[in-house]
């Protein structure tokens, strides 16, 4: 398994300053390998870097849920948070859960959590009242222990208010705002502890590692697919559309870089035709060949179908194929 961070080196991740994170081949520096043991497939240990190592981090490392907590964690159906139902009831805590559709919450009960509230419907600061009562700031009833909030926004002070005293708030990123309304009375009048998490550590994934093998945590996998099989196939474009219409930018964002590409390109166009006599038509065709180009051949661009590969270094090792293992001495180059 390959950790992404460079903790050794200049920092950054794996795909982020070093190429090669959708690629079919892909070389790295042995600092960032991590042994896997024979009971863990690669399907399950490609959930661990990111999404699981951020989730363990936070809830065990630094959060130290315990068996008898209340825990609710909001943004439940996504990777961090479907790991973190499943540590939270792996700590024996009492596990509820927020999701946006009944079908969301009934997945998320068959991973383990007792209660599900669905926020589209219901406001998950009241339903913690009338199950547990209202926090009361001189002694330590209503309220649940803690609060598992990644995504801030509008929902940052309302995990405030569900935190009974001495309650502690969990937090590793913002999906819905970095900088929400704050309210600091109740943090100091409830005596609240606010813990912050960021990525993982090696040992952080070392633990995983041991859970799956030990068949306590079992990542969730929707489908597996062979990257350059899926890619012929469109499926990476189908993926792709499936992301736009969850966070309704990427596409808005191809053709913004496609249009910051073409003006200065027109301009230059313009430009050439006034002094060599071109036509417009010319012109235009000499720009559509241009972002064309951009299109399939620029790094970081999704390529047409039936447009051509880039060329990989031979130094690069192939990705072995689900199922098998590289031989050792490849593992050892």
């Amino acid at each position: 398994m390959i950790d992404p961070v460079d903790r050794v080196g200049g920092g950054g991740l794996i795909g982020e300053v070093r190429p090669g994170g959708l690629a079919e081949y892909c070389a790295v520096p042995t600092h960032n390998l991590v042994r896997l043991p024979p009971s863990v497939s690669y399907e399950a240990a490609a959930c661990l870097p990111v999404a699981y190592g951020t989730a363990l981090r936070m809830m065990v490392t630094i959060g130290q849920v315990k068996a008898g907590e209340k825990v609710l964690i909001l943004g439940a159906s996504g990777g961090v948070g479907t790991c973190c139902v499943q540590l939270a009831k792996l700590a024996g805590s009492v596990v509820i859960v927020c999701a946006s559709s009944t079908e969301k919450l009934a997945r998320l009960q068959d991973l383990g959590a007792d209660y599900g509230i669905d926020y589209s419907r219901e406001d998950f600061v009241k339903w913690v009242y009338t199950k547990y009562g209202k926090p009361h700031r001189r002694r330590f009833d209503g309220g649940v222990d803690v609060v598992v909030n990644f995504t801030g926004g509008d929902t940052w002070v309302p995990s405030l208010r569900a935190l009974h005293r001495q309650g502690r708030l969990l937090t590793c990123g913002a999906t819905a705002g970095f900088d929400p309304k704050e309210d600091l009375r109740y943090i100091w009048t409830f005596e609240l502890k606010i813990l912050g998490s960021n990525g993982w550590m090696r040992e952080d994934l070392t633990t995983l590692l041991d859970l799956i093998s030990s068949g306590e945590l079992k990542p969730i996998i929707d489908r597996a697919l062979s990257l350059l099989l899926s890619y012929r196939q469109g499926d990476t474009a189908l993926a792709l559309s499936e992301l736009a219409d969850r966070t309704g930018g990427i596409r808005a964002a191809r053709f913004a870089c496609l249009c910051a590409a073409a003006c200065p390109l027109l301009t230059w166009a313009v430009l050439l035709g006034q002094e060599t006599g071109l036509t417009t038509l010319s012109l235009v065709g000499i720009v559509w060949s241009l972002l064309n180009w951009m299109r399939t051949r620029a790094p970081g661009w999704e390529r047409s179908r039936g447009g051509r590969s880039a060329p990989v270094p031979r130094a690069f090792r192939r990705i072995p194929a689900a199922g098998t293992r590289p031989d050792t001495t490849a593992a050892r180059r």
